[in-house]
């Protein structure tokens, strides 16, 4: 047999059979991809919103902060909505309600709770606190 009857004879490339069923793993692996990335998504959203939740009470606490005036001027179970604080606009139905309870009596010192409430994707509504404590010039009692 000569070189080029070799080179091109059955031996030469695959076969129909062979293609078709690398074909079909190919399409069965980008399948199997697909879902995982999908799944991903959706296991994902969840974090996402808890994360933007606290994001959120974490800015309306910074905010509380900044000036004893403001904070004085908060009345207790006071409900903020996306254009008190910017950061309720990325979460479904997104609010935010703020407590102030006296922490010592003889003194502006307050337990602050900042509440987030949004609904996820099915519609259940979810809830996200954090709780921290103000006091009129920081927390140094004299």
């Amino acid at each position: 047999m000569t070189m080029v009857a070799r080179m091109y004879g059955r031996d030469a490339g695959f076969t129909l059979v062979e293609v078709l069923v690398g074909m079909a793993v190919l399409a069965l692996s980008l399948t199997a991809a697909f879902a995982l990335v999908t799944q991903a998504v959706r296991m994902i959203r969840p974090s996402r919103e808890t994360t933007l939740s606290m994001h959120a009470a974490q800015i309306e606490m910074e905010r509380l902060r900044m000036s004893w005036d403001t904070f004085n001027a908060l009345a207790d179970g006071t409900v903020l909505t996306t254009g008190d604080n910017p950061a309720l606009v990325e979460l479904r139905s997104g609010a935010a309600v703020v407590y102030k309870t006296p922490y010592i009596s003889n003194a502006p010192i307050y337990s602050v709770t900042v509440q987030v409430t949004w609904r996820d994707q099915a519609g259940r509504q979810k809830t996200n606190a954090l709780m921290s404590v103000i006091g009129e010039g920081g927390l140094a009692l004299q």
